[in-house]
């Protein structure tokens, strides 16, 4: 079983004392993209989705609606977590509470209607590498604000809606235009006044900014306030930004004892970062699992961005044995299924201990009970049983014939029905007993039918022939030897 523990870290950029507030997400259909998931912390009012790839796309007006499952929830704080390359139609449509919002720099498709009503908030940051906003994506934003909202709209968009900000409350838009198509610059400026639209050139000045884990970021004079591009020939350095967390003790088996993990979060240039964010201050796991530690930098640090490291405790090995109490049936039509039973080190062991994998087949054949163990303990056992086929009895019965010598002077003659089988279940067969066979006759191997040779003349005469029914997967095959005498008269 998977255990989502969700840990929120705030880190400040000169090593200090930091607060830690753990907090337990559900991971049961937590699902909004195929490799995304989202948790919920109630006493914030934080949405945080975490993963990779493209999020789902929702629509609340069809007869067969598909809605997010925060669409009860009262979003304050709205984090999209670096990984997650779009954001999904109508995904946070009318969620006008939010105030906080931070979008990844991984985002390159923003959909239609996405961020309808968001009426509360400031700012619209677009970051660098946003390639399509949709229609209706951040309609009516900015509307319950005094000062309005600035948006940031970055060089790399190519297709934009002109009315993606239809009815927006908008203070002031930055962008570079010469870096912009001609069409997103017509949007742009049908989505605000003329005097909202800034100039088209770069804005170059001091300026830092943060990098996101695995990403350095930037600082010094000549970088433009807009797009983040850096003037020729300016003095900028690179910050060095944290890299992936390291959690340890690893490769952790569960010997019923708590365990402390710690998280070591070193920056690129391979330095160890604040040391104190590590100590989860008494947080302690005992059973075997998955946890999966979020680390959430904020405030007036270089350091920023949303991570996620998972710390697992594996199922310790255990020997198990599995016995059955019929290992042999004999066919009727029915399932049936031996008793089970489970032990390990000598003691049988509870149903919720193990899962095991019982055939559910009525059919013969050999069949293989596997049970293996779950929770905190590791370890398979196998047992086999077998449905062996029924026997079947069908009526075999000779016939006596009668053919006409005078017939037989001309030409040989068939003799059909002499063999009935009844109940037989299979292909039937038919093969001459020589011993005891007259030579004037003969048989068809497949269908039966007596053959009397020509110039048969008058007297009774014997074959033997062994009948053969092949029988099928549920009935074993069976033959018998019946005599059927021809005269000739």
């Amino acid at each position: 079983m998977k255990k989502v523990l969700s840990f929120f870290l705030v880190a400040v950029m000169i090593v200090t004392s930091i607060s830690f507030m753990p907090v337990v997400a559900k991971a049961e259909d937590n699902k909004c993209g195929d490799d995304i998931t989202w948790s919920w912390d109630g006493r914030t009012h934080t949405l945080t989705l975490t993963g990779t790839g493209e999020m789902y796309n929702y629509d609340y007006g069809s007869a067969h609606p598909k809605v997010p499952g925060w669409a009860s929830y009262e979003i304050e704080n709205l984090y999209i977590g670096e990984g997650i390359t779009s954001i999904g139609d109508l995904a946070f449509y009318q969620k006008s509470k939010i105030i906080g919002l931070t979008l990844p720099t991984t985002i390159r498709k923003i959909g239609k209607r996405s961020f309808y009503g968001l009426t509360k908030i400031t700012g619209v940051y677009l970051p660098y590498g946003v390639e399509k906003v949709g229609e209706f994506a951040f309609a009516e934003v900015g509307k319950d604000s005094y000062s309005g909202v600035m948006v940031n709209i970055p060089s790399t968009l190519t297709t934009f809606e002109t009315s993606a900000f239809y009815d927006a409350n908008i203070r002031e838009i930055h962008y570079c235009g010469e870096m912009i198509t001609s069409q997103v610059k017509e949007a742009l400026k049908s989505s605000a006044t003329p005097d909202k639209v800034l100039d088209e050139s770069h804005n170059y000045q001091s300026e830092t900014i943060l990098g996101t884990f695995g990403k350095d970021g930037l600082k010094g004079e000549g970088i433009c306030t807009r797009c983040h591009s850096v003037k020729p020939n300016s003095s900028v350095e690179t910050i060095p930004m944290l890299m992936d967390p390291i959690v340890s003790p690893q490769n952790v088996v569960y010997d019923g004892q708590p365990h402390k993990p710690s998280v070591a979060v070193f920056n690129s240039e391979n330095k160890l970062c604040n040391p104190t964010i590590i100590n989860f201050h008494g947080a302690e796991f005992i059973d075997a699992g998955t946890y999966t530690i979020s680390l959430n930098y904020s405030g007036n640090s270089l350091y920023t961005g949303l991570k996620t490291v998972e710390y697992v405790i594996a199922p310790a090995p255990k020997a198990v044995e599995v016995k059955l109490d019929k290992v042999s049936f004999d066919y009727t039509g029915k399932v049936q299924k031996p008793v089970a039973t489970v032990t390990s080190e000598g003691k049988a062991l509870a149903t919720e201990e193990y899962d095991i994998a019982m055939p559910e087949s009525a059919d013969a054949g050999k069949y293989t009970v596997t049970v293996q163990l779950k929770g905190n303990f590791a370890g398979t056992a196998k047992a086999t049983y077998e449905i062996k086929k029924a026997t079947q009895s069908p009526k075999i019965v000779a016939k006596k014939k009668t053919v006409k010598a005078k017939k037989l002077k001309k030409k040989k003659m068939s003799v059909r029905k002499t063999i009935s089988v009844k109940n037989g279940i299979g292909l039937i067969g038919y093969k001459k007993v020589k011993k005891g066979s007259s030579k004037k006759l003969s048989i068809n191997k497949k269908n039966g039918t007596i053959t009397v040779k020509k110039g048969t003349k008058k007297g009774t005469y014997k074959i033997k022939v062994n009948v053969f029914v092949s029988g099928d997967k549920n009935y074993q095959p069976i033959s018998k030897v019946v005599t059927v005498k021809i005269k000739v008269k």
